[in-house]
């Protein structure tokens, strides 16, 4: 993830896992995308290695490594 502010769209490669926490911040559901997919961040977690975005209608944690900038020239 190279620097990507909320808002912005992010791809994500397949085989990429996301998953969603309680409150305390406990895995508490997991998937493992098939296909590529694009994705809008939502919030960036500056204190661990994941960030917020928005996958069918949901908010999921990805890893930032797993996370490329689509706008990003090339």
């Amino acid at each position: 993830m190279m620097n990507m502010a909320k808002g912005e769209l992010a791809y994500l490669p397949s085989e990429v896992r996301l998953y969603q926490t309680d409150p305390q911040g406990v895995p508490t559901k997991t998937i493992t995308i098939k296909r590529p997919r694009s994705v809008l961040i939502l919030d960036k977690m500056p204190d661990v290695s994941s960030c917020i975005v928005l996958y069918n209608g949901e908010q999921w944690h990805v890893d930032k490594t797993h996370t490329y900038n689509l706008t990003e020239k090339r």
